[in-house]
């Protein structure tokens, strides 16, 4: 007797589950798995000249997915992919051994090792930073068009940077941070004074998830005026951290921090009550009509249910919705565009006002000016400093004050701090204006102190 069993299929998908527990499935490149696994020997079995590790990001493949479908963000990433893999190409002369790796859904990472030459790095570098701005200067074709695909490189260098694939990783990543954060055209290179800012970054996160708000915060209180005739016409809310150990902390330090923590939601809950307990406290004492103006982060704007919370908050206080203002980032405006014009026209239906902060700073469109239910934009304070002897910025506060009056919404100047800046602007006829040649952020003691 003869059995015969036909084992092809068990083969075939034991192959493909083997091939599967180390590779994308979308495209087909190594998965992190490996990337460790493949780091570790590279380690063990690496000689005096290292490898090196580059952690490739793509900015805003969120947002391409949330606009158009997940099967357009999928066509990038494979539009992507082909890109690397011809810049990979051009390092063969470099390199003995090249391989690119999917981190995770927006990362890819590129592990460089056996280099042929002293300048193999250097000209590693060169090709790959030149590969950054192809990309940047040319769409990606797909199957549903032609796109636009921003990324950012961040490296790290064994043994340099690390003895592991976890620090490896983590010093990479830091660097892809620091890229990303100032939209980097180049590659940035892992050093101490990142490793420094990381650490700091992650003892400010601990210590703000630690400490009783009532305690170490406090709000300063910058005037906003007329600029016809310099009356007070309300205040920006802005909040302060004095560090027990540390002294006081720049928002424009922990502010970031917050927002990709997630802290910014109690954060801004916190403002935003005790704004409105001063704001209730000085009309209260005859500054009846001032108005408090309150910074609201994106992710803030865009949690269920803030537009009522914001109206029963300022209502619980006794206050008019006319005397609070949200202001908000251009960047706001540019993600979840339906959601936030939902959530603003709630807003503004209740009789609270709008602002755009930095207004020419981030995604300007016209198109924002129309669609959404503004009062104010508040024009950047970098086009107003100097605009006495600046005429391109002359020309663009002039068209951006023209056009935001034929709309019906009011002009701030933000950062006046000249009497010749502010000569400009009244020729100008903006409206309102803030800066320290008007008034410095005030505790709300020196505040009461000098306007009451």
């Amino acid at each position: 007797m003869i059995y015969v069993d036909d084992v092809s299929e068990r083969v075939k998908a034991k192959l493909e589950l083997e091939f599967l527990a180390y590779h994308d499935a979308l495209t087909g490149l190594s998965n992190v798995k490996k990337l460790e696994m493949d780091i570790d020997k590279l380690i063990n079995n690496s000689d005096k000249n290292g490898f090196y590790l580059f952690v490739i990001g793509v900015k805003r493949l969120k947002q391409v997915a949330t606009t158009y479908g997940h099967a357009v963000s999928d066509a990038l990433i494979q539009a992507l992919v082909l890109r690397i893999q011809q810049t990979m190409a051009t390092l063969e002369s470099d390199f003995s051994s090249s391989k690119v790796y999917r981190f995770t859904g927006a990362k890819f990472v590129i592990i460089l090792s056996k280099p042929i030459t002293k300048k193999s790095y250097a000209n590693a570098i060169h090709k790959i930073n030149r590969g950054i701005k192809n990309t940047r200067e040319s769409p990606l074709q797909t199957l549903f068009g032609k796109y636009q695909l921003d990324y950012q490189v961040g490296c790290s260098e064994f043994p340099e940077h690390g003895h592991n694939s976890s620090t490896l990783l983590k010093n990479a990543n830091a660097a892809l941070v620091v890229a990303q954060n100032v939209n980097a055209e180049n590659i940035v290179i892992f050093d101490r004074e990142i490793g420094d800012k990381e650490k700091n970054s992650f003892q400010l996160e601990n210590d703000l998830r630690s400490l009783n708000f009532d305690e170490q915060l406090y709000l300063t209180y910058q005037p906003k005026v007329d600029l016809n005739n310099g009356s007070l016409l309300g205040v920006e809310a802005l909040v302060r951290w004095n560090h027990p150990k540390k002294g006081l902390i720049s928002p424009v330090q922990f502010i970031p921090i917050a927002e990709q923590s997630g802290l910014i939601i109690k954060l801004g809950e916190w403002v935003l009550e005790n704004a409105c307990l001063q704001l209730k406290s000085w009309h209260d004492q005859g500054l009846n009509s001032l108005q408090m103006a309150v910074n609201v982060s994106p992710s803030q704007l865009l949690t269920s249910g803030f537009s009522v919370k914001v109206s029963e908050g300022i209502k619980a206080h006794g206050l008019e919705p006319k005397f609070l203002e949200i202001e908000i980032t251009e960047e706001v405006l540019a993600i979840e565009q339906e959601t936030c014009i939902e959530v603003l026209n709630k807003i503004r239906k209740s009789g609270i006002s709008i602002a755009v902060d930095d207004f020419g700073t981030g995604y300007s469109s016209l198109a924002y000016l129309t669609q959404f239910p503004l009062s104010k934009l508040k024009i950047d304070r970098s086009f107003i400093t100097g605009i006495q002897n600046n005429k391109n910025n002359l020309a663009i506060v002039n068209a951006i004050i023209a056009l935001s009056k034929s709309l019906g919404i009011k002009v701030i100047a933000e950062g006046i701090e000249t009497d010749e800046e502010l000569a400009v602007l009244k020729d100008l006829h903006c409206q309102q204006g803030q800066g320290y040649l008007f008034d410095r952020p005030l505790t709300a003691e020196e505040f009461s102190l000098k306007y009451l």
